[in-house]
């Protein structure tokens, strides 16, 4: 198994298109994040990795250029996201990736989106005490 940096350079992003918008004038808003699922979401006894995968939804004013996340382990990984030009809404579906099961501890990782425009959204958090 990889391990969740692995993970984040080579995800298959799962889209659903959901619509469009239209811009009022002026600097679009950033994109919302929300509705993150992942398994395991609970406590997780293990001294071997642990298998992570989960989904989120989005919506953007604007085309989205890159995911990023950030973990508890010091892990950061700024992915670029293409093929979804004109998407303004959907699931991302995050495919599995391992997490050390040692030490103990709470794993917590972030994950954000950022459009064409720079603007970061929002942040979702998942924990996972192993």
């Amino acid at each position: 198994m990889k391990h969740i940096p692995a993970l984040m350079f080579a995800m298959v992003l799962a889209l659903t298109a959901c619509g469009g918008g239209g811009d009022a004038g002026g600097q679009p808003p950033a994109p919302i994040v929300t509705n993150l699922i992942y398994t395991p979401n609970n406590k997780i006894a293990s001294n071997t990795d642990i298998a992570v995968s989960g989904s989120f939804k989005f919506t953007s004013s604007v085309d989205l250029v890159s995911l990023k996340i950030y973990d508890s382990d010091g892990n950061t990984s700024i992915s670029p996201i293409s093929g979804i030009s004109g998407l303004r809404s959907g699931t991302i579906s995050v495919p599995q990736a391992s997490v050390k099961g040692a030490p103990a501890r709470n794993y917590t990782f972030n994950i954000s989106l950022v459009d064409s425009n720079g603007s970061e959204s929002n942040k979702l958090v998942g924990q996972i005490v192993i």
